[in-house]
């Protein structure tokens, strides 16, 4: 799994849905979780067969879908659970709330700082528009994500997010509906909230603590 995300399965929670290992936040180390790199496999156009070049193809104005991998981007993607349709997109038109791929960016030998921690570079990233702008460079962070990722430049981005395809049904998820897009920006305005929503979740799925004594029964 790229990007030094642990290998674990994925766990179930109510209903059977796939849920990160330790919960929300827990598993998504900073720098998040690569798509692929160099050359990209797993990936081909939507409804065709076959392995491409991801970012080749965007660049040359043809879409791809792509198995993203990690939980960099839960609850919106989920690996195993989703496979999402990227389209190409012009990196000085995005909007706050797009989700977007794009190549880190590793000239002159350093690595891209995310938050405070140096991140693997050379490696597509799918994650969401929180701020910033073309001029002085995007500002990214996955959902499942504290550390903010800057500045990404226009000339890093190579897509725009079209659908999320769940693979058990095939069904499929508007970037551009109403919904998405309502929770993109909901989740963005609550990037600052999100250590204590995230310490809220893994208490949640821990359950209630026992007082010292008491047996399970």
């Amino acid at each position: 799994m790229a990007s030094g995300v642990r290998e674990q399965g994925p766990l179930r929670g109510r209903g059977g849905r796939e849920v990160p290992p330790d919960g929300l936040g827990a598993a998504a180390p900073a720098g998040g979780d690569g798509i692929g790199r160099a050359h990209e496999i797993g990936a081909s156009a939507p409804g065709g067969p076959g392995k491409v070049d991801i970012e080749r193809e965007l660049r040359q104005g043809r879409s791809v879908e792509v198995a993203p991998v990690g939980w960099s981007m839960y609850p919106t993607i989920a690996a195993g659970r989703d496979r999402v349709i990227v389209d190409p997109v012009d990196g000085r038109d995005l909007r706050r709330g797009d989700i977007v791929l794009f190549r880190r960016d590793t000239a002159g030998g350093t690595r891209p700082v995310c938050g405070t921690h140096p991140v693997p570079g050379d490696v597509l990233v799918l994650h969401r528009v929180c701020g910033g702008s073309a001029g002085s460079g995007y500002a990214l962070v996955g959902d499942n994500q504290l550390d903010v990722e800057r500045p990404v430049m226009p000339e890093q981005v190579c897509g725009r997010l079209r659908a999320v395809v769940r693979v058990e049904d095939g069904r499929t998820l508007s970037a551009r509906s109403a919904r998405m897009r309502l929770w993109g920006w909901l989740w963005v305005r609550l990037l600052p909230l999100r250590p204590r929503l995230f310490r809220l979740s893994k208490t949640l799925r821990r359950g209630p603590l026992r007082h010292r004594g008491d047996r399970a029964s």
